[in-house]
Order: C-alpha cells, then structure tokens, then sequence
C-alpha cells in the first residue's frame, strides 16, 4: 500500500517537472492520467474502507449495536461493512442474552423465599432482595453501601463473622431460626461474595414438636396407668378400718405424691395436646380489663401490676381460652423474674397499641432480664433457667401464640426492661370493624 501512494506522489511530481521542462502535451497528460488513476485506486483500497472503519469505531464506542453501516459499491470498503455488520449482529444477540439472563437472575432474587444480598469485592452490600430485608429488619437504603459488620442486628453480625464457603445457624430472639450460607462467584478473575438465608423455624419446630410429642405421650401413657393402679390399690388400703396409723398417714402420703406426679406430666402433656385455636373477633383491651383482677391474684403483693391501653378498639381474632393462659402464662413469668431479683419496687405493664398498618401487644417487667446466652434458648421446648422449673411457660406461650399465627418476641431492652411483644403476622392488619368477616 505504500507503495501505491509513493507512485502516486511520483507521478504528480513528474506530471510537474515535464510541465515545468517545457515536455510536450502528451508526456504531461500521460502522467496526469497516471496520477489520478493511482489517486482513484488508492481511494477505493484505502481511503474508503478507513472512513467506513472510522464509522464503526465511533459506533462501537457509543454502544450502538442495533445500527448498522449502510453497503459501499466500493469493493474493499463493501468487505469491512459485511465483516463490521456481522460482528454487530453477534454483540447485538449476545448482548440481548445477558440483558435477558439478567433480568431473569435479578427476577429470581427478588422473588426468593430466600434471602439473598450480593456484596462487592470490600463486603459492601450493593443488592438486596425482599426477603433478606424482612430477615435481618434493616431497610434497603440503610443496607446499601455498607458492610455487615456495620449493623448490630443478630442475624448480620452472624454474617460479618462467615468466611467463604461457611454456614451458620442463628436463632433470633423472636424464635426464628434462619441458615446462613456465604458463597462467591467469578467475576473479572476474582471472588465476588453473595449471602443466602434460609428460614428453618417451621421445620425445625414441626421436627422438635414431633420428637417431643412422642416422648411426652410415652412417658404420659406409662405414667398415668401406674399411678391408676397404684393410687386405686393405696385407696382401697387406707379404707381398712385396723389399719396402722402410721401405714394409713404412709399411705395418705403416697396417694397425694401420685396425684403430684399425674399433675406434673399433665403440664407436658398439655402443651402437646393443644390443638387449632377456635376464633372469635373480641376487643382485646376489653379482654385485659376483665382479666385484670385474677392477674393481679397471681402476683405477689409487692408487685404492680398496671395497663397502657390504646384509645380505639383493638379488634383481632382469638380463642379467648387460649390467650386467656397465654397472657396468666407471660405474667407469672414476668412477676418470678422480679422475685428473683429480690426487688421491692417490682412493676408489670401491659400496653396495647394499633394504628392502621399493624397492632401490638407488649408485657414489661423490671425484672432480671436475660443475658445474651439465654437469648437463643428462648422457647426452646422445655427449657428453663429456673432452679425448680419445668419450662412449660415459655413453650406453652409460643405454641399458642404459634397456632394464631401471630409474631412474638422477648427482650431485654435495658437491665431492667425486659418487653414480651406480640404482633401481627405481616399479611394481617388490625380490624376496626367488629362485625367484619
């Protein structure tokens, strides 16, 4: 090619000097026509496919793949259009297909049941689907642009701590029960971090309830057919009028010792036997009201027990039996945590409060509170950190609580706050209208 413009410069030169010279016509026009038949030719070969190249250079930096350069009846540039064109063709389709593997990806995070948050080299969240969002309780905006270790909730503190490849199992203190796993995958060379959550609580608690169930009733069936024979044959022997004073005092003995033990495994007994509550729409300050007199009977005297109620109604769907030893259950709880405190200034509130989008619940006491280890036991079946307790309360309470499919939690807010709250699930909002179905 350079030496198609070197001729060409030789033939305007010599097309000079012989005009110069004083040459005769016909040399001069013979070079003329040389140098625009090597000007023409170096336009078709060179000059042409470069201004078409430089066109499609500046499309592709402008990311123009849906256009086109037009046909050139210039054979050479005509090849670099047809090459340029096909090119444009494929980056345009596989363009199309990471738009649309894309949106499909980001549709099926945003659509999980799992949470998913996708973080950038430096941990940084930089996407967040729904579900991630209502697990960890921190909204989108706080979330984005920032690391785990930012916040101080559970759950992603537990994240901040796992390592590539690692997974965790948390319990919260509202009783639900969530898998972490941290994974990575390729990007420009390098491992780009993502976070999945799995909520376990329904599973883990239909398994729990099943294993516990069946050794309760074992245990249940054993027991109250030995205690019946017994307690039958110890009746029959206090009725001998010669019988021994002591043997009769003996006896009187084991027969309250069996009805002890009978009344002991009935309280197990009872939190497996509890079945779907039947509901009815009450005001549930209403309810409180009533209920207070006998609360206050099951306290000790020392301790107060008072009400914050809303001012409006507080409609919702109970069976009134159920809640009735949910709520005796929760306070008993509260008045011996402020007995083991030794405290004389104990005080139980029960606040109720609704507003449109939701309605809650909440039992304060100024007892002991819980300590951080304590906290992920909470309503674990049976569990109890008293010395003579059978951690029927708490289990019994969540079971319930379970069965209306409402939220709860218990917190110890301040050394000496401790709130037990119940809320709405999050598909129910409060109901103003009593008659309403």
């Amino acid at each position: 090619m350079k030496y198609l413009w070197f001729l060409t410069l030789l033939a305007i030169i010599a097309t000079a000097v012989l005009s110069l010279c004083g040459a005769g016509s016909l040399w001069c026009t013979v070079a003329a026509v040389c140098a625009v038949i090597l000007m023409i030719w170096l336009w078709i070969t060179t000059v042409a496919p470069i201004k078409k190249a430089a066109i499609g250079i500046e499309l592709i930096k402008a990311e123009e793949y849906n256009n086109r350069l037009a046909p050139s009846r210039v054979p050479g540039a005509n090849r670099i259009v047809k090459v340029f064109n096909n090119m444009m063709d494929k980056l345009s389709e596989e363009r199309l297909k990471l738009m649309e593997t894309n949106n499909l990806l980001q549709l099926l995070v945003k659509s999980s049941p799992m949470g998913v948050a996708i973080m950038d080299f430096d941990n940084i969240f930089t996407l967040v689907n729904e579900a991630f969002i209502n697990m960890s309780g921190v909204d989108e905006e706080s979330l984005l642009g920032h690391t785990a270790a930012d916040f101080k909730a559970p759950l992603l503190k537990s994240i901040s701590h796992l390592g590539d490849g690692e997974e965790s199992i948390i319990k919260t203190a509202d009783t639900e029960i969530y898998r972490i796993t941290r994974l990575s995958f390729m990007e420009k060379g390098f491992k780009r971090p993502f976070i999945l959550i799995e909520k376990l609580t329904d599973e883990i608690r239909r398994a729990e309830k099943d294993a516990y169930g069946k050794v309760v009733r074992t245990i249940s069936h054993e027991v109250n057919n030995s205690m019946g024979g017994l307690r039958s044959f110890l009746e029959t022997l206090t009725e001998i009028d010669d019988l021994d004073d002591d043997l009769r005092e003996l006896a009187d003995s084991c027969i309250e010792g069996c009805g002890e033990l009978v009344e002991f495994i009935k309280g197990y007994a009872d939190v497996v036997r509890i079945g779907d509550p039947v509901l009815h729409r009450v005001d549930y300050n209403e309810v409180v009201t009533k209920e207070l007199l006998f609360l206050r009977s099951i306290l000790p005297s020392d301790i107060i027990l008072e009400t914050h109620l809303c001012d409006s109604p507080l409609y919702i769907d109970i069976d009134r039996a159920m809640m009735h030893r949910m709520l005796v259950n929760i306070v008993k709880n509260a008045g011996e945590s402020i007995a083991e405190t030794g405290r004389t200034d104990g005080k139980i509130t029960i606040t109720t409060d609704v507003s449109a989008q939701n309605w809650s619940i909440e039992i304060e006491d100024n007892g002991k509170g819980i300590t951080d280890e304590q906290s992920g036991l909470l309503f674990t079946p049976f569990h109890t950190t008293k010395k003579n307790g059978q951690g029927l309360g708490l289990t019994l309470s969540a079971e319930i609580l379970h069965r209306h499919n409402f939220k709860f939690s218990l917190r110890t807010i301040t050394p000496d706050r401790t709130i037990f709250k119940i809320t709405a699930p999050q598909h129910q909002s409060p109901i103003q209208n009593p008659n309403q179905n």
